[in-house]
């Protein structure tokens, strides 16, 4: 054997034994992401962003597949999630693939998925409810909206109708942002505000502004009626 061909032999058992090490190390740091996947997701991450699982139609207790809808609405930012050419079960017999395969969103695929992506169950009746009692959205254009949608339709007539923020109201949790929906109707539907000074109060001030109206209501102290939640003031006012 020449020196040139002892050479040849050398770099192609070095570049195969690179290979398998690659193949190893990649193997290994995707178990690694699946498993704090399952274990390092608290419950406010897993509210907002689905988790990658091992496995078809495997949820851990308390999360449910990801729905085609919201797996839409968030393709950009869950399209990485999902190793190169692998493929995740969604909810309703879907299945996303993986950047390799073009992050595609189907029921076709033939394939059964070896992950499954997940999502803490967020309940959006609320906010549904809100947009139809505030007469912001109709029931049919709430029928052709997905969940998220709903969720943005309110933030947007919070944030166009009063001085709070779009970032401000989207830090809220659904049910923290029911209540602020129910809390805009009510001061869109009273009679103790001024018009126009609806736009210039944030949540803040229109919380402070219907505990004021409690105070007169019902002699309670400021104090006390501030360590209420929200929902239970709106609910006193309710009650008359």
């Amino acid at each position: 054997m020449t020196l040139k061909h002892k050479h040849l032999v050398t770099f192609s058992a070095i570049m195969g034994d690179w290979a398998g090490s690659f193949r190893k190390t990649r193997a290994s740091c995707r178990r690694a992401l699946i498993a704090v996947a399952l274990t390092g997701v608290t419950a406010a991450q897993a509210a907002d962003t689905p988790i990658l699982v091992q496995g078809d139609y495997t949820c851990p207790p308390g999360l449910n597949l990801l729905s085609i809808n919201a797996a839409k609405d968030q393709r950009a930012e869950i399209c990485n999630l999902i190793p190169e050419f692998d493929t995740a079960r969604l909810a309703g017999q879907g299945v996303m693939t993986g950047p390799g395969l073009n992050c595609e969103i189907t029921k076709a695929f033939l394939i059964p998925p070896t992950l499954s992506l997940c999502i803490e169950p967020r309940d959006f009746g609320q906010i549904r409810a809100v947009l139809l009692a505030g007469g912001f959205r109709s029931q049919l254009a709430l029928t052709d909206m997905s969940h998220q949608n709903w969720r943005d339709a309110l933030i947007i007539e919070l944030a166009n109708r009063t001085a709070g923020q779009v970032r401000e109201y989207q830090t809220l949790s659904n049910d923290a942002l029911a209540d602020a929906g129910n809390l805009l109707i009510h001061f869109m539907r009273s009679q103790t505000i001024r018009p126009g000074e609806l736009a210039q109060m944030d949540l803040p001030d229109m919380q402070h502004k219907l505990i004021e109206h409690l105070v007169a209501q019902t002699g309670q102290s400021v104090e006390e009626l501030e360590s209420w939640p929200l929902r239970a003031l709106l609910r006193m006012v309710d009650q008359g």
